[in-house]
């Protein structure tokens, strides 16, 4: 038996009192702290989750308010729908106007409705 496997074989019948009693005495020997070392593992790239910016908008009529016929108006003019059409519309909400909208897009058609009376939100 080689010198190494008989320090090995003679640390497996220590008990835990006397294994740390040696690295005490080995830290103190030879000038050295024993700690457990946390290792990286190699090639691997952090991963940061991709947060995907919303690019589609859908605008959605929550309540005509009190200039319920200006908004069938609007609605009229917006969707090019006749004016029964229109009524049941906005009697109906609520309900999405247009979809798939840009940010832009969905602002400007919000601004027109709530300056209306509108209650509009964006999604």
């Amino acid at each position: 038996m080689n010198p190494v496997e008989e320090i090995v074989s003679g640390i497996e019948r220590l008990t835990l009192v006397e294994v740390a009693e040696l690295k005490a005495a080995l830290e103190k020997r030879f000038g050295v702290i024993a700690t457990p070392q946390m290792i990286a593992p190699v090639n691997v790239t952090p991963t940061i989750p991709v947060i995907e910016k919303q690019t589609e908008f859908s605008v959605t009529l929550v309540s005509a308010g009190e200039m319920k016929i200006n908004i069938i108006k609007l609605v009229r003019e917006v969707l090019g729908l006749d004016l029964k059409s229109s009524k049941d519309f906005v009697d109906s909400a609520p309900k999405v106007i247009k979809d798939g909208l840009s940010e832009d897009e969905a602002n400007q058609l919000k601004a027109k409705f709530t300056s209306a009376g509108a209650t509009v939100t964006i999604e």
